[in-house]
């Protein structure tokens, strides 16, 4: 007769760690042209104001001093830690309130899922009645001629840049902020110029770009904004030109990039 022999394998018990609560609220607006106010505003898409609360109005520190929560990118909100904590709940502005309602363009509309975010962590942990709130103002490339790694681009284009926000005369005025170089690291000669109403860089190369290259423009992380916006890190764009004489046509890119701002 056959005897069985049970093998018991222990099995590992896994509990996973509980969700860390939000410790501040974080607003990040680098894709829109918003300004600094005394009391900016954040509503859902409905227009009900999320924030400055009822009861944050009703402090005297408040409303005596203002709002004195704007950073120049994400990246720096998060270092301020005696206002954001560790573990600040990073939202995304929608977009600015329309004119006719906000003239200052300082106030944000935030989506609804990102609205019921900012609602249970106020209830729960009081988190915008106390104040733990910052606006990161920054700076974003919202499109761009050539678009990212286009591969047949003519000798005779010429490179722009659009940004979310009309940027400070010093960044306009510098000539290191934004570099061109080619393949073999060489920098490209050529001329920058500044569209203040489109809110565009175009750089023309000097002579026209060599055939058969792949090149790639770079803004450093502190080009800035009128409102002390900054990107979160540099931005880079790259591009190639056609080996043969084929004459290839720029295309658009609408791929953004991250932004830094002060407070």
């Amino acid at each position: 007769m056959k005897s069985w022999r049970m093998l018991l394998v222990p099995l590992a018990l896994v509990v996973s760690a509980p969700a860390q609560e939000p410790t501040g609220v974080l607003i990040d607006a680098a894709a829109l042209a918003i300004k600094r106010a005394r009391f900016p505003r954040v509503y859902d898409e409905d227009g009900q104001m999320l924030y400055p609360t009822p009861a944050l109005m009703r402090n005297d520190a408040y409303t005596g001093d203002g709002f004195r929560g704007y950073k120049p990118c994400v990246t720096d909100a998060k270092e301020d830690k005696a206002r954001l904590g560790a573990s600040p709940l990073v939202i995304k502005a929608l977009k600015l309130r329309p004119k006719n309602q906000d003239p200052y363009q300082a106030s944000v509309v935030v989506g609804k899922d990102d609205a019921a975010k900012l609602r249970e962590v106020n209830t729960k942990l009081k988190l915008l009645d106390k104040d733990k709130f910052c606006i990161s103002i920054g700076l974003a490339v919202l499109k761009t001629e050539p678009a990212a790694d286009a591969k047949d681009v003519a000798g005779n284009v010429t490179v722009k840049l659009w940004f979310s926000k009309p940027l400070s005369d010093a960044s306009i005025e510098s000539r290191t902020l934004i570099t061109c170089s080619d393949e073999k690291g060489s920098a490209v000669p050529g001329k920058l110029t500044y569209d203040r109403d489109e809110q565009c860089i175009s750089f023309q190369p000097s002579s026209p770009w060599a055939k058969g290259t792949k090149y790639t423009v770079k803004v450093a992380r502190e080009i800035e904004s009128d409102g002390r916006g900054c990107l979160d890190g540099p931005f880079t764009l790259s591009f190639a030109t056609p080996a043969g004489d084929k004459d290839g046509a720029a295309g658009a890119g609408d791929k953004p990039a991250a932004g830094k701002d002060g407070g």
